[in-house]
């Protein structure tokens, strides 16, 4: 018998059922739904059969303000093994933390650290 984990209350990613008449049928035309937003990752794969289409923002906060517009169409939905965040975090603030505080695990696994400016960029695998 077939397990299900639920779904995430909060994502990045959200999947959106499309009527069968306004599902995008190519990149350009999904692409043009979220313009205004920072997209990370734009999935079209299940969009000829199912019309549905999965969109991951960079900010979570974008997609819960998304959410909102979809509803009931959409949902939170979990991230794919591809999908990740980076933190960028100034580093004179970053020295500033007490010492038990300075470490990386909290970000997450960390796949780099490289430095912009004066921040730190870290990206993190989810």
């Amino acid at each position: 018998m077939a397990s299900f984990a639920p779904r995430p209350q909060v994502s990045n990613t959200l999947a959106i059922q499309f009527h069968l008449d306004k599902c995008p049928t190519t990149f350009a035309q999904a692409a043009e739904l979220f313009k205004d937003h920072d997209v990370a990752r734009l999935d079209m794969s299940f969009a000829p059969c199912t019309n549905l289409v999965l969109v991951t923002f960079y900010d979570v906060r974008v997609a819960q303000q998304v959410l909102k517009r979809v509803k009931p169409f959409g949902w939170p939905a979990r991230e794919g093994m591809n999908d990740f965040r980076s933190v960028r975090l100034s580093i004179s603030e970053f020295a500033s933390l007490p010492q038990h505080d300075r470490g990386f695990e909290r970000f997450g696994e960390i796949a780099g650290l490289s430095s912009c400016g004066d921040d730190m960029l870290i990206p993190g695998i989810l």
